[in-house]
């Protein structure tokens, strides 16, 4: 892995708490470049996931992230 082009972006998602190796290749090798994105809400879209919200009258509460889209 670390003649491959992307080892630096590998590297760098591991400084998360529960983001190990595999973890960082597998997203890479799926992602790409994340660059591509220009926004982390395209990304997100990309991936299928949404920010929860609960809305009523003059109250919106936002929650965590949710999982849209066709199961794979």
């Amino acid at each position: 892995m670390p003649d491959w082009t992307l080892a630096p972006a590998v590297s760098a998602p591991q400084a998360l708490r529960g983001v190990a190796l595999i973890s960082a290749v597998t997203f890479m090798a799926e992602i790409g470049d994340v660059r591509r994105f220009k926004t982390p809400v395209k990304l997100m879209a990309y991936l299928g996931l949404v920010p929860s919200e609960y809305s009523t009258g003059k109250t919106i509460r936002r929650g965590g992230i949710t999982r849209a889209g066709k199961p794979q």
